[in-house]
């Protein structure tokens, strides 16, 4: 596994969620979006209380789909702690 502080734009946001092989993973809660959005777009977005995102190396996003899709919907870029590592069962 590796982790790292990284800056995610909306057009790498769209890269990540086309690249996710996991339609399951797709069904994400749209009042949480919703709530997501605004403090990406006034600029309070605070990386330290939200967790890492998750990517498995089978490109399955495990943990942050709603972030991502909140980023394109914002059209703002945040910084995450992104993990990469082993796909989860």
């Amino acid at each position: 596994m590796e982790s790292h502080e990284v800056w995610i734009t909306p057009e790498e946001a769209k890269k990540l969620l086309a690249a996710n092989t996991d339609s399951r993973r797709q069904d994400p809660n749209a009042a949480h979006i919703r709530r997501l959005v605004k403090p990406m777009k006034d600029g309070t977005w605070n990386t330290s209380i939200r967790g890492s995102m998750y990517i498995g190396d089978d490109g399955v996003i495990y943990d942050g789909i709603c972030r991502l899709l909140a980023c394109v919907e914002a059209n703002a870029s945040f910084n995450a702690v992104l993990t990469t590592g082993p796909s989860v069962g």
